[in-house]
């Protein structure tokens, strides 16, 4: 994802489902390697669900740029009905904006348990500028 110019922004959109057991947190994150830009932090989760749509967005927006470029970026998530902020984590200095970097979307979940799963079906990066 090359953010060369200040101002320059990307939207990160992905569409899927989950399933859980009992009422376990997850948090959604969306990075560029391993830097989280932004984050729901755990949300607990309704008990017991099987196949409930998720989807997030999340605008990431270049502030400076070279070997240490910071970014800015916020969002939300939605999980069946309920909708989480998704909050920049930092605006971040530890971002080569001179090199490729992946942008990804990621879910951690508070319990192991083979019915806690998640399925990105689409995930999108849109150029906004």
């Amino acid at each position: 994802a090359s953010q060369n110019t200040v101002g320059k922004a990307l939207r990160v959109k992905m569409w899927g489902w989950l399933s859980n057991v009992a009422t376990p947190t997850l948090n959604l994150k969306v990075k560029f390697g391993s830097v989280v830009l932004a984050a729901t932090g755990d949300v607990t989760l309704a008990a017991d669900q099987t196949d409930v749509q998720v989807e997030l967005q999340v605008d990431i927006v270049t502030r400076s740029t070279g070997a240490t470029g910071t970014v800015i970026a916020g969002g939300y998530a939605y999980v069946g009905t309920a909708r989480y902020p998704m909050l920049n984590t930092a605006v971040s200095s530890a971002l080569d904006l001179t090199s490729a970097l992946v942008a990804n979307a990621t879910a951690d979940w508070s319990a192991s348990d083979a019915g806690n799963s998640i399925k990105a079906a689409i995930i999108l990066i849109e150029k906004i500028n």
